[in-house]
């Protein structure tokens, strides 16, 4: 006779079952749906109210464009040189030479006994100017310049995503520092003026990054880019 099963022993079984199900869905990576955060709305709507106070200031791509263009590593740049690299072996290695030869002939004859001694001199002045063009065919399959121009190019490729990286963290300590300012203002007077003094300095790196564009552009904007 069968014995009747408990509700103690058809629980664990079920909370086994359920065990097991879980583990295959993670061995087989079934999706998964976590609960997402809520937002507050009130939160989203003071922060886009604090976001839309820096609406008047240059965009993180304007300093990005003004910074490539301060280096002088700007794609225009670089392109330029991978063509003249190229193009480079249609043309000709012109060699202008100038010479100049002079020739001195003097005779000397005796007529007679009686005569005067005739002396004669001739010079001849010859001027020679040549100019010579030659190709290198052999560049046009492979130049060597080529070799340098993609060194170069290599070394402004970096450059150009090191002057970028700073100027973008840069961009947004700033950003950051300012809504602090904003938002939680300190109370000591000491950290107050260190905040202003780092937003100031942040300023002038910007600055230096972009060739004073940072400045102008807040000015033109109607903002004192220290303050």
């Amino acid at each position: 006779m069968r014995k009747p099963i408990s509700p103690t022993t058809r629980s664990r079984r079920r909370l086994a079952w359920l065990g097991i199900i879980a583990l295959l869905g993670v061995l087989c990576g079934l999706p998964n749906n976590p609960v997402r955060a809520q937002v507050d709305p009130e939160m989203e709507r003071k922060a886009t109210a604090l976001l839309k106070k820096f609406s008047k200031e240059p965009s993180i791509r304007q300093l990005h464009k003004a910074g490539l263009e301060y280096a002088l590593v700007n794609q225009d740049r670089i392109g330029g040189l991978v063509s003249r690299a190229r193009h480079s072996g249609w043309l000709p290695e012109f060699r202008v030479r100038y010479n100049r030869n002079t020739d001195d002939d003097r005779t000397t004859s005796f007529p007679t006994l009686n005569s005067p001694i005739l002396t004669t001199q001739a010079t001849d002045d010859d001027h020679r100017l040549e100019f010579r063009a030659t190709w290198r065919l052999d560049d046009l399959i492979f130049n060597r310049n080529e070799i340098t121009v993609y060194r170069e190019l290599r070394r402004l490729v970096e450059l150009r995503t090191d002057i970028l990286k700073e100027i973008t963290k840069l961009y947004f300590e700033r950003r950051r520092l300012q809504l602090d300012l904003m938002v939680r203002r300190p109370s000591n007077l000491l950290a107050y003026l260190r905040q202003r003094l780092r937003l100031q300095e942040l300023s002038a790196d910007l600055d230096a990054l972009t060739g004073g564009n940072f400045s102008r552009l807040l000015r033109e904007a109607g903002k004192d880019p220290y303050k």
